[in-house]
This record gives structure tokens, sequence and C-alpha cells, in this order.
């Protein structure tokens, strides 16, 4: 008699991921800024992914072509836009952390979330519980909202949001809160409405997008603008929307708002005027 012994086989490579290209979207000789793509670690992390190949602080030093960067800013792997490196060392990446504390610096997001918010603008001032504390410590926190855009026919809304403190996923833990959450967020979201969007529209991924940072430069003092437009995989899946009339919101292609202040521009570097004593 003989028994079959299956053979020992490895299972299949992951599939490979091809990721945007990230580009500069300012420099100088003490801060690097980029733009990230949704679905590429900050970092390599295996506990997150150890198949994972691209990261964002190594494609960082090899588009500034530097040896080192120091990580001053962070965005969860599904989300895209900007993140902000620092070129110096360690001294020179705290000065800059602090300088992108509210509320002297301004980041905004832009999020398609579900449902239509039935206010223009709103602040979400819900505590949220600090995750990584092992006593479950609830924080302050605070982001301002406002609607840029209505789509009743998709039951959506493009959405800005405004950090006033800065918690860990605060921005996708308060549009969850308040019953708005964000398309494509497999951890706060609505499967049933994430599935929806994916079979019917193509949906790629969270729709997160940081867009623009405002801070003053630790080492000038200069007033520091940067923006990122939308993601291309974002903006595909929002023309696909059949109430998103690409004709009637052509701002809304590149930033996100009809308002002139959302227009495509470099980045801008102000000299604060002087102030009285």
């Amino acid at each position: 008699h003989f028994r079959l012994i299956p053979l020992l086989t490895q299972p299949p490579p992951p599939p490979t991921i091809t990721f945007a290209v990230q580009k500069i979207l300012y420099r100088d000789e003490h801060i690097l800024a980029v733009s990230k793509p949704g679905g590429m670690l900050m970092h390599r992390n295996p506990s997150l992914d150890r198949h994972a190949t691209t990261f964002c602080d190594v494609e960082a030093r090899r588009l500034a072509d530097v040896p080192r960067v120091f990580p001053i800013n962070r965005l969860d792997r599904p989300a895209s836009g900007i993140v902000l490196f620092g070129l110096t060392d360690t001294a020179g990446a705290a000065r800059l952390q602090a300088a992108l504390t509210p509320p002297d610096c301004d980041k905004r997001y832009i999020a398609l979330v579900r449902g239509v918010p039935e206010e223009a603008e709103w602040v979400n001032d819900h505590p949220l519980t600090d995750k990584d504390s092992r006593n479950r410590t609830k924080r302050d926190c605070l982001t301002e909202f406002r609607t840029l855009l209505a789509l009743p026919d998709s039951r959506a809304a493009l959405v800005e949001a405004r950090l006033l403190t800065g918690r860990r996923h605060q921005i996708r833990r308060h549009l969850s809160n308040g019953r708005h959450q964000i398309l494509g967020d497999t951890l706060y979201g609505k499967g049933r409405d994430n599935t929806f969007f994916r079979e019917n529209y193509q949906l790629p991924r969270l729709f997160l997008h940081a867009r623009r940072l405002e801070f003053t430069h630790p080492e000038t003092n200069a007033r520091i603008t940067v923006e990122s437009p939308l993601a291309p995989d974002l903006r595909t899946f929002l023309y696909k929307l059949p109430d998103f009339d690409r004709a009637a919101h052509p701002a809304l292609c590149d930033l996100g708002d009809p308002d002139d202040d959302w227009v495509p521009k470099p980045p801008v570097e102000r000299v604060p005027e002087p102030q009285d004593e």
C-alpha cells in the first residue's frame, strides 16, 4: 500500500505594487517636503508588511540625493500627500517638529466622506483615547471641518479637515464619531459603503490626502506654505462619480476647492512683518 504525501510548496510571492513617483514639493538646506503616494509605508516595518520594498524615507533620500533624512510628520499608510523631512541633524529636526505644533502650523487635508453633512462648517472637539497608552488616557482634540462639495446622488461629500491638535488617526476618528466616515477607511469606516464604491467606481483606497501645510521656518523665520495636488488615483476615482462635474468644478480637479486660495502655486516663503513690542 502506498500513501500519498503532499509536496511542500512555497506560498506564491505577494503581488508587486507600483507606486506613483514621489515628487519634491519644497526644499532648502534644512527642509525637504515630498508627496507620499497612498499605500507606501513611511519606513521599513516588517510587523506591518515584511514584503514591502518601497518606503517613503528611502525614496526621499533618493530624490534629494542625501545620505540621511529625519522624519518630521507622518501619514497613515493608505493616506497620501505632504510629508516633511529634516536634512541637517536631530536637533534641527526637533526644532522643525516644534514648528509644526498648532496653532502656528496650519495643516489641511481633503477627505471624501459618506453622507452629506448638514452644516457647511463645523468643529469636532470629542476627546480621543490614546490607544498607545496603557491607561487609555483621553486627550483633548479639536478638528475644524468644512464641506467643499456635496454629492447627494453619490451620498457623499468632499470635505476639508484642519487639525488643531495632533492625535493618532484624529481626522478619521472624528469623522467616524460624526457618522461621516471616510470612504475607503477599513478601520473606522463602513464596510458596506466601501465595498459599494470599490465595486462600482473603483475606489482605490482611503480617500484622505494631506494637501496643505503652512508653518514658520525654525531657522529663517520665514513663513512656508507647501501644497500637494490631489493624488492621481483619488482624482481618477472622483471623476467617475455620477454627480461630479469636472467642467463645473475645475479647481477641484487639482486641490479640492473652487476658491482662489486652493489654486496650485509654488511654495511661498513670506518674511513676517515686524511685530509691536
